[in-house]
């Protein structure tokens, strides 16, 4: 009897161990997410940072960085205004459902996903069946895992307003220190892209600072432009 008592004592100690042990980030959807159908836009976002839509075709797509094969349980930190609404959440070929009801935010779970390998996660969010006006408002989603070391990157708050940088695309800054003791008359330099790394949207900046830039920019899968603009911060 004594020996049951220290087994059963055991296995509710790991329980709890795995429990207590197990890691937790909150991912902002402001900062992290993009309407990704039917088509790229802003749509549903709104300025106090969630996510709300009622088109039955809006997918929005939130992501992040895992530096590690991992299983992750994911929950949304939402709401819905009136009546209860269905989502589905996609990761990859793993497919997740969750009702969501309650005028007040609060956490509800979608459910576990494997990811085999490091590299960005995609979560797409669609909404399947609504009474209210909107399927849902999403703020966060939330995303725990009890793998070992684990690491996620992604954009965490609006400090610096980080939230606009981070859902404006991922860019690289160069920067130069001007000396201090030599008059300059002009900048130069040199920019090569690499063959297949210019998506359409990408802007390649020659020479910046700050009062202009100039550039060359993709705008379409056959059309390329050079950018550039000078402006005066001095009165009059």
């Amino acid at each position: 009897m004594n020996h049951t008592f220290s087994l059963l004592a055991f296995l509710v100690v790991s329980m709890f161990g795995l429990v207590a042990g197990a890691a937790e980030w909150s991912v902002p959807v402001a900062g992290n997410a993009f309407r990704t159908a039917p088509a790229p836009g802003t749509g549903g976002f709104r300025r106090d940072g969630a996510i709300a839509w009622s088109d039955a075709g809006g997918v929005f797509s939130i992501f992040f960085h895992v530096d590690r094969p991992a299983a992750l349980d994911l929950t949304l930190s939402a709401r819905v205004p009136e009546g209860q609404s269905c989502l589905v959440a996609r990761v990859g070929d793993q497919t997740l459902e969750a009702s969501i009801s309650g005028a007040e935010p609060g956490r509800h779970p979608l459910g576990r996903v494997e990811i085999a390998q490091a590299g960005y996660v995609r979560v797409d969010l669609q909404g399947t069946a609504r009474e209210g006006r909107v399927y849902a408002e999403i703020r966060d989603l939330m995303v725990a895992s009890d793998t070992e070391g684990l690491e996620l990157d992604y954009v965490k708050s609006n400090r610096g307003n980080m939230f606009y940088w981070g859902r404006r695309g991922p860019s690289v800054h160069l920067r130069y220190q001007v000396p201090q003791d030599i008059r300059l008359e002009y900048a130069y330099s040199e920019i090569t892209v690499p063959e297949g790394q210019d998506p359409i949207g990408s802007f390649f900046m020659a020479n910046g600072f700050g009062e202009g830039y100039f550039g060359i920019q993709v705008n379409g899968p056959t059309e390329r432009r050079v950018l550039f603009s000078v402006w005066s911060l001095l009165d009059g």
